[in-house]
């Protein structure tokens, strides 16, 4: 996360495109290459361990941090087993503090870490190859729109809001998302309606497709 709204693991910055139109989530989930590997109920506690130790620090509450740690884990599944051993590193021998901005700000755990921003960058491209897979698919897409230049448009746009919805909204989409067009022409998204009112919540209801459809 990139923004003090949220308190998640805040050293996962990934640049996705910020929005399909409408995207609920099934508990399916795929992502990236292959499935996490961890449990729903390792996941939590995990979630729990990590946000308690940051219990009483300005810029961590721990129920919010809680559920934005299990979205990001449910959401992107096929990280889930790194973000686990991440947390659980981070809870036993890491550092939990605030920065000046009100981030939160994590030392120790670097491998793991690093192995979680790894995992979501892989996820990231999945997400947006898929999602662009299917996009460009319908009869509505604008006229010069290709593969390439709909996978730039999603890194780059979704770089700016909100990573981890994005992220979350993109792999439902990629993965389990029915796409059409809408009577005005813009393309539009079923299936994962959950995951992209939490990105229009995050985005203050500022949600760009690649075809500039809100």
């Amino acid at each position: 996360m990139v923004k003090t709204k949220r308190h998640v693991v805040l050293w996962i910055a990934i640049g996705l495109l910020g929005g399909v139109q409408a995207c609920s989530s099934d508990g399916s989930g795929g992502g990236a290459a292959g499935g996490g590997g961890a449990s729903n109920a390792a996941l939590a506690e995990a979630c729990s361990t990590y946000c308690s130790k940051g219990s009483g620090l300005a810029c961590v509450d721990v129920p919010e941090c809680s559920a934005d740690c299990l979205d990001l884990g449910t959401g992107v599944p096929s990280c889930t087993a790194k973000l686990v051993t991440a947390l659980a590193c981070v809870a036993a021998s890491g550092t939990i503090a605030c920065d000046p901005l009100g981030h939160i700000d994590v030392t120790g755990c670097a491998q793991e870490r690093g192995d979680v921003d790894t995992c979501m960058e892989v996820a990231s491209e999945f997400a947006c190859t898929g999602y662009c897979q299917k996009y460009l698919a319908l009869p509505c897409v604008p006229s010069g729109m290709d593969q390439a230049t709909c996978e730039s448009q999603c890194h780059q746009i979704l770089g700016l809001v909100c990573p981890d919805e994005s992220l979350i909204a993109y792999t439902c989409a990629a993965d389990r998302g029915s796409f059409s067009c809408d009577s005005d022409g813009k393309s539009a998204v079923t299936g994962c309606e959950t995951e992209v009112q939490k990105l229009q919540d995050c985005a203050s209801g500022s949600v760009v497709t690649p075809d500039g459809g809100t």
